[in-house]
């Protein structure tokens, strides 16, 4: 289903249709290994030494919100959620570098971490969109990536909160459940 544009947004309301819109922030936890669950990919690849590099310190902030928040705050916003409104769905405002301390913390292991800067990600990420193209193959990184990846975006999920009863799991304890399940994983 095509993402709905404000404008469209704005003419279903003002037909009495009801348009509610959610935004998730840098989900994660269990689930399918797709582009859609990237952080957890990443985490994934991080623990098995595969993502070695952390771009420019990895001291972006972003909101990280755990999977099964995100789904119940779909809920809420369907059953509680007020025709018009944009609710966030995030959780704590972190950065990568501060997810992967807590990675290392729960694995009781120090992965290694290289501080890349953006031109030599960039770099990387040209020459991988051209393998990529030679081969027709996914990216494993693209220039659009980098560029995402360098800004932070802290969020506020308060309306959600105050609204729908919006709750996020601590990070924490999110990051120990998905790091519990991809150990568990890695036994099947």
């Amino acid at each position: 289903m095509p993402v709905q544009k404000p404008l469209q947004k704005k003419r279903c309301v003002e037909r009495g249709l009801a348009a509610i819109t959610v935004y998730p922030t840098r989900v994660f936890g269990p689930g399918r290994m797709t582009d859609g669950n990237a952080a957890t990919k990443a985490i994934d690849l991080y623990m098995r030494g595969r993502l070695p590099f952390i771009l420019e310190g990895g001291e972006q902030i972003t909101s990280w919100a755990y999977v099964e928040d995100v789904a119940r705050g779909h809920v809420l916003a369907l059953d509680w959620g007020t025709s018009g409104r944009q609710y966030i769905l995030g959780g704590e405002n972190v950065s990568l570098r501060e997810v992967f301390t807590i990675v290392d913390a729960l694995t009781a292991e120090r992965h290694i971490r290289l501080n890349i800067p953006k031109a030599l990600a960039v770099g990387i990420a040209v020459l991988e969109e051209m393998r990529a193209k030679v081969f027709r193959a996914r990216p494993f990184m693209t220039k659009g990536w980098v560029e995402s990846i360098r800004q932070s975006s802290a969020f506020s999920s308060a309306l959600a909160i105050r609204e729908l009863g919006y709750q996020h799991t601590s990070l924490p304890e999110g990051l120990r459940r998905t790091v519990d399940w991809l150990s568990d994983q890695k036994r099947i």
